[in-house]
């Protein structure tokens, strides 16, 4: 019972001081749940190697951009 409590705690604290940017707070579930839904669908009709292709072009697009962020 006592993790809740802190993370409500936390959440608190950080919401109080402005360290959470109200937009991004809103737009990442608004971008998550319908998400979740999407893949869910194309995952079970997507052919196995199509998902580990795209998911190979996913990590490593990300790799590449914490080089060059990195980098720059």
């Amino acid at each position: 019972m006592a993790e809740p409590a802190s993370r409500t705690k936390s959440f608190a604290g950080k919401a109080a001081t402005g360290q959470i940017a109200p937009f991004l707070a809103l737009a990442l579930p608004a971008g998550v749940v319908p998400g979740t839904k999407i893949g869910s669908r194309l995952s079970r009709r997507a052919p196995t190697h199509v998902l580990r292709y795209a998911l190979g072009v996913l990590i490593v697009a990300a790799c590449a951009r914490m080089l060059l962020d990195l980098a720059g």
